[in-house]
């Protein structure tokens, strides 16, 4: 388990790692990990549960406490791992804006400035698509950077009937926004 921990291991790498550890500490025969995701709106962590099974009639003398012991230095592994995580993804967070402002003090065109800010936005989320649109008041939008396309898309091409997150574009176009539209 120090190890997961010390190479990053996500969370849930490292629950499972315990509840297998807690196991062998108290010689069962299974142990299990399960995991609760609360419902969509409530504002609360997962919350992941080890199950220890064996046939014996009762567990060995100590295993109450030992257990105990195990789960609180288990708690501290996996709150410092997402930390570290959550350290890392700021510092890349960061760096990325560190990118951005580097490139609008050099007087970079907004052009360069935009797509770039794109790049960033696709490493980021991920997804394999990026685009950044500028909505005009007039209800059209503009296309101004895009990244992860796999087909050919006009930069700079008008947006109409905007809705949401569904845009057609103009008929001089060869391709719409939204793949499958």
């Amino acid at each position: 388990m120090a190890t997961l921990v010390a190479r990053g291991a996500r969370p849930a790498e490292v629950f499972t790692a315990v509840a297998d550890e807690l196991g062998r500490l108290i010689g069962a025969q299974a142990s299990f990990v399960s995991r609760l995701d609360h419902p969509a709106g409530e504002d609360r962590e997962p919350e992941g549960y080890v199950t220890v099974v064996t046939s014996r009639d009762d567990f060995p003398p100590g295993t109450e406490s030992r257990i105990a012991d195990f789960t609180e230095l288990a708690a501290m592994a996996i709150a410092n791992t997402q930390a570290e995580q959550e350290l890392h993804e700021l510092a890349d967070t960061q760096a990325a804006l560190r990118r951005l402002a580097t490139l609008v003090a050099r007087g970079e065109p907004a052009e360069a400035v935009f797509a770039a800010a794109t790049r960033e936005a696709l490493q980021y989320f991920g997804g394999g698509i990026a685009r950044m649109i500028r909505y005009e008041p007039d209800g059209t939008a503009t296309l101004v950077a895009r990244e992860g396309t796999t087909y050919p898309e006009r930069v700079g091409g008008t947006l109409r009937g905007v809705s949401g997150d569904r845009a057609d574009r103009d008929r001089t176009a060869d391709r719409p926004t939204c793949p499958g539209r």
